[in-house]
């Protein structure tokens, strides 16, 4: 092409359009969702803006007593971080349920005696307990040997003389081994 006289070329950018990531939370129990690049970062419910045509990647996290049990809406589905490219307003579900209870059992073992205490809270005994907590509940146990007593270790879920920490997702037996000590002849 042949220009012959002074032509002018205009060019025209717009800005991508925002739009929304709406999330939501469903089920009996809860957590958290937040979002890679950040925007969301909710419980309950919220939202971020985000340019047109921005990948975002959101992540759940369930409270202490909950389970994530998977994404609904925005193409998400599994329990895996689900990534959505916005091109419009978009809703994602996330599902949180109440964890089934399991229970913790602590048997007292051997000639001795002494307490068994948990944390979080649950199981204060002595011969024989046990306490419900939630499936994926990290308990710590610790013994106290009774007057005339050592404690000489844990069996079943744990070993060792210190704290005994047991994630449990089912139920679940731990024993505490106490020695009464001789006395003086």
């Amino acid at each position: 092409m042949t220009l012959t006289a002074t032509t002018t070329v205009t060019s025209t950018f717009d800005v991508s359009p925002t739009v929304a990531l709406v999330v939501t939370e469903t089920g009996t129990g809860s957590g958290t969702v937040t979002s890679t690049p950040a925007g969301v970062t909710c419980g309950t419910s919220c939202s971020g803006s985000y340019a047109s045509g921005t990948a975002v990647t959101l992540t759940a996290a369930p409270a202490a007593g909950s389970l994530f049990t998977g994404w609904s809406g925005g193409g998400c589905a599994g329990t895996g971080p689900c990534t959505v490219t916005l091109i419009a307003t978009t809703t994602v579900t996330a599902t949180f349920d109440v964890s089934p209870s399991v229970a913790l059992t602590v048997t007292e073992t051997g000639t001795g005696g002494g307490t068994v205490t948990s944390l979080p809270a649950g199981i204060t005994c002595g011969t024989s307990c046990s306490g419900t907590y939630g499936n994926g509940t990290a308990v710590t146990l610790t013994a106290t040997p009774a007057s005339g007593s050592t404690f000489t270790g844990w069996s079943g879920m744990c070993s060792g003389k210190n704290s005994c920490t047991v994630t449990i997702t089912a139920d679940t037996a731990v024993n505490a081994n106490f020695k009464r000590r001789r006395g003086p002849k």
